[in-house]
């Protein structure tokens, strides 16, 4: 990560082409997607109550809560996640977490994108995996009491492998995510086309939000520092 300070309690993050600053102690994810490693694997056990990092990702992210409570926001959207709850991250979504109920535990899956656009739900479909992540943010919340057991067999299922020593781990761990994200598409009937504008809207939206409202600097100044940086 490279960092430009632009005043007392201001700094400039840059990764991956994307620029943010913020009185928050803002950080860019650094996942371990790769083109050649498109699924990541990560564990959160956190012993205490508190705000999470004010953060922004270019893989989309799946975490299945499995002890404790969460509450995300994204803009000016928020929602709480209890036991067996599964929240969607979306492509640089600014977001922040805050644990209210501790210890807290949680699974997450980071995902290269244009991996999931190569994954089709099924031969005679055309819908791809990343279409769950282009929702609405709203749209994303899903009552866990029906579904539950099925999110936490499949935390189950991560928390097996990441422990395990066979062969081809990262292998089984796309299986793993592919079948998840399949189940949850097909369970809440996820459609592409307002998937797709709701993607769009989330953006504009989002990236507004960071830059008005959360003290930052304007897109027209990251973008002048950005020309600065390329010289």
């Amino acid at each position: 990560m490279t960092h430009t300070k632009l005043h007392d309690n201001q700094t400039l993050y840059s990764n991956q082409g994307l620029k943010i600053s913020t009185s928050q102690e803002a950080t860019i994810l650094k996942t371990k997607v790769t083109e050649h490693s498109p699924v990541a694997f990560k564990h959160d056990l956190i012993q205490e109550c508190g705000p999470g990092l004010f953060d922004t990702h270019y893989p989309v992210e799946l975490g299945i809560i499995t002890q404790g409570q969460l509450k995300r926001s994204s803009g000016d959207w928020s929602a709480e996640f209890n036991v067996g709850d599964l929240y969607l991250c979306g492509i640089w979504e600014p977001h922040q977490s805050y644990v209210v109920k501790a210890p807290y535990e949680c699974c997450i899956l980071h995902f290269d994108p244009v991996f999931l656009t190569q994954q089709l739900l099924d031969d005679s479909n055309q819908v791809n995996l990343l279409t769950a992540f282009l929702t609405s943010v709203e749209s994303r919340v899903h009552p866990a009491s029906e579904h539950a057991q099925l999110w936490l067999n499949y935390a189950q299922k991560l928390l097996d492998l990441n422990i395990s020593k066979i062969p081809n781990k990262k292998l089984k761990l796309k299986h793993i995510g592919i079948e998840l994200i399949s189940d949850l598409i097909s369970i809440y009937k996820i459609n592409q086309d307002s998937s797709n504008a709701a993607h769009s809207q989330n953006l504009s939206g989002l990236f507004d939000y960071v830059f008005q409202h959360k003290g930052v600097c304007s897109l027209e100044q990251a973008s002048k520092i950005q020309k600065v940086n390329k010289k």
